[in-house]
């Protein structure tokens, strides 16, 4: 209301002193469309109009009402607007035309609220295919693998192969599968193929002298692990492992060669034994170790190797390698302590509980039992 009253009162001086004559007031309002290039009427013109004396008052609505029609208005009409052009002078045809230019743009508005938009329909979301490559079956068959899925495994192991049959760590994983099912030459045949592959690969060599020992071949055994310390010297288990197999060839040509030699109940043997040394099996005196080191403890030390839980934990974290668990079991092959020496905690503690649910073969000296030492390393794969 202050801009209308500023209007109202600003407006009262500006009728000049001279007359207006009807046609002078529409040469005027002619010359001022022309100037103004039919520009839409302002409230302050209306006004202007409405207080102009020189024509009669219907006379200064019809014209205002017909110029309102024509031009349009820059302003809505609102209640305190329609009072104030009331007070002025405006009559029911001006304030209907007015209403009729206003009324459009509030139309307009209205509808262009109100008109639902058109949404755009929703994109359709194909459901996720698996991308089914080297990856997918790897993980895959790692995960069968460790849920004892081992057909699966097999299956998927086999899809990973035809992918890229040059990743090692396929051959190694299926191979221990064909061990469990003691299907020992298909096993043979994946640790030749990391060999191949990868020609200082340990554990390659490591399980397959096991696999040759399962299979009798000891030479082939005493091969692979001389193999492995032209790769790693210092390797204890491949030390001890080779020492072993040689200690029992020795202790069976020895004996070989006795039986052969002596025959049973011959005269001959029985006056030799008089002077020969006491025959292998028969305890002598000889200090015991407190533990034996086994180096690396594998199936072949195992009555049961137990395989550890891949928390989701560590999936999610996306935590993989290898643990190394060193162990420590009794003369009945009872594990007595398990602690990793390195890894991520998480998968830590998922070695040394499997270490824990282990049993192995107990280790003899001279036909006594004692307490051993070694250490399993545990692979953990997505």
């Amino acid at each position: 209301m202050s801009e209308l009253n500023l209007l109202s009162k600003s407006t009262k001086h500006l009728m000049p002193a001279f007359v207006f004559s009807a046609s002078v007031l529409l040469s005027v309002m002619a010359f001022s469309v022309s100037v103004h290039a039919q520009a839409q009427l302002s409230l302050a013109d209306i006004l202007i109009g409405l207080r102009s004396n020189k024509v009669t008052l219907v006379e200064r609505n019809r014209i205002l009402a017909g110029a309102v029609d024509e031009r349009g208005i820059t302003f809505s009409l609102t209640p305190e607007i329609e009072k104030e052009l009331e007070s002025t002078g405006a009559g029911s045809d001006l304030i209907g035309a007015i209403k009729r230019r206003s009324v459009i743009v509030k139309t307009n508005t209205v509808i262009e609220q109100k008109l639902p938009l058109k949404q755009p329909e929703p994109e359709k979301i194909e459901p996720a295919v698996p991308v089914l490559d080297f990856a997918f079956y790897k993980k895959s068959a790692d995960e069968n693998f460790r849920n004892g899925e081992f057909e699966k495994a097999l299956e998927n192991y086999g899809k990973a192969i035809e992918l890229d049959s040059g990743n090692s760590s396929i051959y190694l994983n299926r191979a221990l599968i064909f061990v469990k099912n003691k299907d020992y030459q298909s096993a043979l045949r994946d640790y030749d193929r990391v060999i191949e592959l990868d020609p200082t690969e340990i554990i390659a060599y490591s399980n397959r002298a096991n696999v040759y020992e399962k299979n009798g071949d000891q030479l082939k055994a005493i091969d692979d692990y001389k193999k492995i310390l032209e790769i790693d010297p210092k390797n204890i288990s491949a030390i001890n492992h080779l020492k072993r197999i040689e200690d029992e060839r020795a202790r069976a040509a020895e004996k070989q060669t006795a039986q052969t030699a002596s025959p049973v109940n011959s005269p001959e043997s029985a006056d030799k034994s008089k002077n020969e040394p006491a025959p292998v099996g028969v305890k002598t005196e000889k200090a015991i170790p407190e533990f034996v080191e086994l180096g690396q403890l594998g199936p072949l030390q195992a009555i049961e190797l137990a395989s550890p839980i891949y928390s989701q934990i560590a999936k999610n974290l996306n935590l993989t390698g290898q643990v190394k668990v060193e162990v420590e079991f009794d003369e009945k092959g009872e594990v007595k302590g398990a602690k990793a020496a390195d890894g991520h905690r998480l998968l830590r503690e998922s070695a040394e509980q499997a270490a824990r649910r282990s049993r192995f073969k107990p280790v003899l000296i001279d036909g006594q039992p004692v307490k051993a030492k070694g250490y399993i390393v545990y692979s953990f794969l997505r």
